[in-house]
C-alpha cells in the first residue's frame, strides 16, 4: 500500500465532527493516537492481510526492489462523525468516503479502481469511543471491497487486462 492521501482539513490529530451541512466541528480533547494516514493505512493492511486471495500486505515505505503484485494507493475524502444540525441534536452516524486504486507495479497501470463510500447511523454525539468504533467498521468495509476486487483480478486470465496506462510508478507518494 502506497502512502495514504488524506484531504487536508483532515491532517489533524483531532476527531473531526460534520455538524450539518455547513458546520465542521474538531474535537477539543479527542485525538487519534498516530497520525490518521498511518493510522488508516495500518488498519486496511491488518484487515487486508490473510484474506483470500491476499498473503501479506506491505505498508509504503517499502524497499526500493521489492517486488508486489498490487499497489494500492488510497485517497480519503471524508473520515468524520456526522451530527444533525439544531439544539439538543445528539442522534448521528459515520460517513467514510475514499477513493482507491490497485496499480501493477512494473509499469503503473490501473488496474481497478472504485469508491466506497460508507455510512452508517447510531452514534450518539459526544460518544467518541463510539464513533471510532463505527469508523473502524467503515475501514473493514473498504477492505472488503478492496478484497473482492483483488480477488477479481488474480481469477483473470493472464493478459485478460483492460488496462489504463499511466506512467511507471517508482516510489511512494507523499502523503
Amino acid at each position: 500500500m502506497r502512502r495514504l492521501r488524506i484531504e487536508p482539513y483532515l491532517d489533524t490529530p483531532l476527531l473531526v465532527v460534520r455538524k450539518g451541512a455547513r458546520e465542521i466541528m474538531f474535537s477539543e480533547f479527542q485525538r487519534w493516537a498516530e497520525p490518521l494516514t498511518t493510522g488508516i493505512n495500518g488498519a486496511v493492511a491488518r484487515y487486508l492481510s490473510g484474506r483470500a486471495p491476499v498473503r501479506t500486505v506491505e505498508v509504503a515505505p517499502w524497499p526500493p526492489k521489492e517486488r508486489y503484485d498490487y499497489v494500492i494507493q488510497l485517497h480519503v475524502l471524508r473520515f468524520e462523525g456526522e451530527q444533525p444540525d439544531g439544539l439538543g441534536a445528539t442522534a448521528g452516524g459515520v460517513h467514510l468516503l475514499a477513493d482507491w486504486e490497485i496499480v501493477r507495479q512494473d509499469d503503473g497501470a490501473v488496474l481497478a479502481h472504485g469508491t466506497t463510500d460508507y455510512r452508517k447511523g447510531g452514534w450518539r454525539a459526544g460518544d467518541y469511543e463510539g464513533l471510532v468504533a463505527l469508523l473502524d467498521e467503515g475501514l473493514v468495509a473498504l477492505s472488503d471491497a478492496l478484497a473482492a476486487k483483488i480477488g477479481e483480478l488474480a481469477a483473470r486470465p493472464p493478459g485478460s487486462d483492460s488496462l489504463t496506462r499511466r506512467p511507471p510508478t517508482t516510489r511512494p507518494v507523499a502523503p
